[in-house]
């Protein structure tokens, strides 16, 4: 249930196509005061509920945006100084315990 007010102001951001979606739900998570235990914003869990948010009163979502590249952010940046376009795949194998 969304806190009063917050409902218009969605109603007015996704109808500005200048907004994305995270910044929309970013704002919407803000209005709204979701936070984890530690007080910090839950943007994920904003950007998670925002298209059920927008089907719920029939209003349009902004475009998706894709970073540069095409890939998602968490593997946009460099991982131990390789680029992970040219990682190769990691294999799982069981590790010897060692007993003391």
């Amino acid at each position: 249930m969304l806190k009063p007010g917050t409902a218009d102001w969605l109603r007015d951001a996704l109808g500005e196509s200048a907004l994305s979606r995270a910044a929309v739900a970013r704002r919407l998570g803000e209005l709204d005061g979701w936070r984890n235990r530690k007080g910090e914003l839950c943007a994920a869990s904003a950007r998670k509920g925002l298209p059920e948010l927008a089907a719920e009163f029939d209003l349009p979502l902004p475009p998706a945006r894709r970073r540069a590249g095409g890939l998602p952010a968490a593997l946009s940046a460099p991982v131990r100084g390789e680029n992970v376009s040219t990682m190769s795949r990691v294999s799982r194998k069981p590790t010897p315990t060692h007993r003391t």
